[in-house]
């Protein structure tokens, strides 16, 4: 949140500026009303109560009782918003830090631009006599008094030591149009004349030549210490502030933009409405010299500023609220990148830009007189305000502003100096509306029924997402309450509906595993443990028996308030062994409790004003009710107590809307839980011995046992392993992971190399601090042993066609566990060629079944292989090839002199080639294989044949049989290439069926 020395507004009215404030909208540099819009709404609000009552720049005064918790570390934003670029003169700068202390607003504070060092705040003024300063050159001009009423006095005082260099008196018939280090610009009106003087510092009082302007108030669109720019009509005119002499810039300028003063020019802007381009014009500061150019301007230009002689367009990006600033070429039009893309503010006077930038975490402020310049000083640290604050366990959880959404989640771990986002690093989604345990409650508007809700409720690891119109969550993040009638009691995480109540049943609570559900019949509060572990419960109520119904009931490990139809609130001892205390009227509305003292909020008033402020209450439930108040508080934010039974410890937002942690002192707090009772393992679970993949899990439950004494219920788990490698002949040392040390989680999984064997422990704390002993080892080992392919065959190696052949590729394969896939694959070659490359149908990897189809043309040969898989990830070696020949018909072998084709039933194609004679051959050219089978008929008064591959001859086949029958003999394995022939070595007839040349 950022509060101005003097509105815009009010110096429009007043009929004096400061330099650069007017002749554009009403932002800054960069549009710093869109950067703040997150982060500095919520600050605006917590500090709406006090800023109404308050005084400006006045401290709050608070009663020495109340004690400031201690600050944790800033949620830092990026980009760090609330930081603001105010003045710029040559040399120096004011800029603001939004991050505020607990009690005063921002101060506008006054910088060196040789190293960004602060020579002082701005100064204010009293509450009783406000002035308004800025910078002109190496002075600081004074106006009294301030706040918008027009100036009757102005003093110069030197930037660095502040002492007073020149003093002016302004008469009645003045008005003030500028005020610069060279002195001070009235209108004087005389007997309704109308005069433009220059009162110097040395008391001299000038009259300037040159028109008038008509328009006081908004007549003076810019000025720097050395000229003044103000307006006659349509005509822009400068006044050297040297001479008193004024020069016209221009006939005509159509000003919808603003006017820019740089080091030696002077700029304006028609930005036609924010349209499409622009038309920048410019002039010599002492005239002569004009120019003017068009440039594309989109809607998101909102920002021009000088650097040097330099015009630059800021362009915002509504995303991140930065801006990016282009110099403008004054012969093209173009724009090229210049100072920065990240800007978050940034204000130029006399051809000096200073801009704060978002380049890192903490930003910058750069300082640029022409050309891009390195950082010149970091930037303050500034916190995101916390719009949600809850305390659980060792952590802290908050919703903060941000830039790009209303809220959003992030926690802090004790001792930790940053916060993470979400819980556990998980993403939060929606608006953040509660957090306990490790679970965060979020909503979202439902878009097809406005009478519901979407609810997220997420956890680290994961989330899910519930419909209703009301969902709270418990204490201890175990359990949520979903609907209203009836009342569904669930698992936070699982959504397993744990117990259902009617809306008449009562008002309920929930604190870890157990339901409070107050019966106003019987004046009782039932407690109710949804794991089973122990049994029902009855606790006296305070409310009266004839109370027709509670309005409230909070719990919270042992202690509970509940809250009468009459608005009494009641504090419970859940034990029953304490006597139940009422707080006073106005304090229970919103009591969270914790082990032994119960946190409220109270409005104290500061002595002798009418302000006042809220402090957090912190009271003990033992009978001495002692008390503590912390604070102030920011009006936002709210509070949270640990819901950890052994924890003492609160959290607040101040009134900068940021967190703060008190650690209570001794004597606040009830005496030890007489629970000494330690947790029982009810089972333990997870992946079997061996796992057949690679993730191993681990669950868990237990339930804790009432003693001599209630169980104080089950507060978290520690979780821890042991691993063996695949090959290793021990374990390795015990791993406690921290994610699952004062875990409530019920359950875990890792990701392990095949072959490792992993053993898992755990023990259980419950809210008295008991620790359960470590359970016995549950081990796991992941499979680390591959199948075996045991058969695959594809049939005869020469199928029984000479036409094309379905051939079908089957196997079998075995495993220790079990087979989860196949790879297969195949190879052919075409007749002539040899084998080509392995290749891998899409529709043959990853298969569960044991067989694949392929087609096998005439002469071709074709070859498959098998490789199984098991579900952890373990191959088996590919098969053994199975190659299958389709043998080409007689008809496709050149015959020789000596021949018959004939048609023959006995045939694999219904044909063969007989060889009448000896010496007569059948023949194949070009072919390259290991082997040659050769399709033959047998019978009486048959011949025989030899076979010969490339001249060499490989052996005879005798055909002579009793009977006819059709064989494939196959020839030696050779490797060979060029022709295969078949040729009779008898005079008898030999009949010839087919040849196959065999390449796997």
């Amino acid at each position: 949140m950022h509060r101005h020395p003097v509105s815009l507004a009010c110096a429009h009215q007043s009929g004096f500026v400061q330099p650069g404030a007017l002749g554009g909208s009403l932002m800054t540099g960069s549009g710093r009303r869109h950067v703040l819009s997150a982060a500095a709404a919520i600050a605006a609000a917590a500090l709406a109560v006090l800023a109404v009552a308050s005084h400006a720049g006045a401290a709050l005064v608070v009663d020495p009782s109340v004690t400031a918790g201690t600050p944790l570390p800033p949620n830092v934003q990026f980009p760090p918003a609330g930081v603001t670029v105010d003045q710029v003169a040559p040399g120096y700068a004011v800029w603001t830090a939004g991050q505020l202390d607990e009690f005063s607003p921002p101060v506008p504070t006054i910088h060196r631009l040789v190293d960004g060092g602060t020579v002082r705040p701005l100064p204010t003024g009293t509450p009783g006599a406000p002035v308004t300063a800025y910078l002109s050159g190496t002075s600081l001009v004074v106006l009294a008094p301030g706040n918008g009423v027009p100036p009757t006095s102005v003093q110069l005082r030197d930037v660095l030591t502040d002492a007073v260099t020149a003093t002016f008196t302004v008469a009645g018939t003045d008005r003030v149009v500028a005020t610069t280090q060279a002195g001070v610009v009235t209108v004087r009106t005389v007997s309704s004349v109308a005069s433009v003087h220059l009162l110097r510092p040395d008391g001299t009082d000038v009259t300037v030549s040159g028109p008038v302007p008509p328009d006081i108030g908004g007549a003076v669109p810019a000025f720097d210490e050395k000229t003044v720019v103000y307006r006659v009509g349509q005509e822009l005119w400068a006044l050297d502030l040297a001479t008193a002499t004024t020069v016209r810039l221009t006939a005509a300028a159509p000003l919808t933009g603003p006017v820019r003063i740089a080091q030696t020019r002077v700029f304006w802007v028609d930005d036609n409405g924010f349209g499409p381009t622009a038309t920048v014009s410019w002039a010599a500061r002492g005239g002569g010299t004009t120019g003017s150019v068009t440039t594309a301007q989109d809607g998101l230009v909102r920002s021009w500023q000088t650097a040097g002689d330099a015009l630059l367009a800021g362009r915002l990006d509504p995303q991140t609220s930065l801006t990016t600033y282009r110099f403008v070429d004054l012969t093209t039009g173009a724009t090229n990148l210049g100072l920065t893309t990240s800007a978050l503010d940034a204000r130029s006077n006399g051809g000096v830009l200073v801009a704060a930038v978002a380049d890192s975490a903490p930003g910058h402020i750069i300082v640029s007189s022409g050309g891009a310049s390195p950082p010149l000083t970091t930037l303050p640290v500034v916190g995101r305000a916390v719009g949600m604050l809850k305390r659980s366990g060792a952590r802290s959880v908050g919703a903060f502003a941000s830039p790009f959404a209303t809220q959003e989640a992030a926690m802090l771990r004790s001792g930790a100096a940053t916060w993470t986002t979400g819980i556990e690093g998980t993403a939060v989604p929606g608006r953040p509306a509660d957090a306990a345990g490790d679970v965060v409650l979020s909503w979202d508007d439902n878009p097809d029924d406005v009478r519901t809700r979407i609810w997220h409720i997420t956890w680290p690891g994961g989330h899910r997402d519930v419909v209703a119109d009301t969902v709270n969550l418990g204490a201890r993040g175990r359990l949520v309450a979903v609907g209203s009638d009836p009342v569904s009691v669930q698992d936070a995480r699982s959504g397993t509906v744990r117990r259902t109540f009617p809306a008449t049943a009562g008002a309920l609570a929930l604190d870890g595993p157990l339901v409070w559900l107050l019966r106003p019949a019987s004046a009782t509060l039932v407690v109710t443990d949804t794991t089973g572990a122990q049994p029902d419960r009855t606790v006296p109520a305070p409310c009266a028996a004839d109370t027709p119904g509670a309005a409230k009931v909070v719990a919270g490990v042992r202690w509970g308030v509940v809250q009468c139809p009459t608005l009494a609130t009641w504090i419970v001892d859940l034990a029953g062994t304490a006597p139940a205390f009422r707080l006073a009227d106005g304090e229970g509305s919103n009591a969270v409790v914790g082990n032994g003292f119960v946190v409220t909020t109270r409005e104290l008033a500061e002595a002798g004003t009418f302000r006042g402020y809220r402090v957090v209450a912190v009271r003990s439930t033992d009978p001495a009710h002692i008390e503590k108040l912390y604070g102030p508080m920011g009006s936002g934010g709210g509070f949270g107590a640990d819901d950890d039974p052994l924890g003492r410890t609160v959290v607040y937002s101040d009134t900068a809307q940021q967190p703060r942690t008190v650690s209570l002192p001794p004597n606040i707090g009830g005496p030890p839980h007489p629970d000494g009772t330690a947790p029982v393992l009810v089972s333990v679970g997870g992946t079997p011995r061996t796992a057949p993949t690679t993730t191993v899990s681990f669950s868990w439950s237990f339930k804790d046992a009432a003693g001599t004494a209630p169980a104080s219920a089950l507060r978290d788990v520690d979780v821890r392993y042991r691993q063996k490698a695949a090959g290793a002949t021990a374990f390795g040392a015990l791993v406690l992971p921290p994610a699952l040390q004062a875990s409530t989680a019920s359950s875990t999984t890792l990701v392990a190399a095949r072959g490792t064997d992993t053993c898992w422990q755990v023990r259980a704390r419950d809210g008295a601090g008991n620790i359960s002993p470590w359970s016995a080892e549950r081990c796991t080992k992941v499979d680390g042993t591959a199948p075996t392919v045991s058969s695959a065959g594809a049939g005869a190696r020469v199928a029984a066609s000479v036409a094309a052949t379905t051939v079908r590729f089957s196997w079998t394969a075995t495993d220790d566990v079990a087979v989860s896939s196949y790879d297969a694959g195949v190879r052919t070659a075409a007749s002539g060629s040899g084998l080509g490359p392995w290749t891998a149908p899409a529709t043959w990897q990853g298969i569960t079944a044991t067989s694949r189809t392929w087609s096998v043309a005439p002469g071709e040969d074709a070859c498959f292989r098998v490789r199984a898989r098991d579900a952890a990830g373990n191959v088996s070696p590919y098969s053994a090839t199975k190659c299958v020949t389709v043998p080409l018909d007689d008809r496709a072998l050149a015959a020789s002199a000596g021949t018959t084709r004939l048609a023959d039933t006995r045939a694999l194609g219904g044909t063969a080639t007989r060889l009448d004679r000896s010496g007569a051959s059948v023949s194949l050219t070009g072919q390259t294989g290991r082997q040659i089978a050769v399709v033959v008929l047998k019978g009486p008064g048959q011949g025989s044949v030899e076979v010969l591959a490339d001249g060499v001859r490989l052996g005879s086949v005798p055909l002579a049989a009793t009977s006819w029958k059709r064989v494939t003999v196959s020839m030696p394995a050779t490797t060979f290439t060029g022709a295969v022939t078949v040729r009779s070595t008898s005079s008898a007839p030999a009949r010839v069926d087919g040849l196959a040349v065999l390449r796997g």
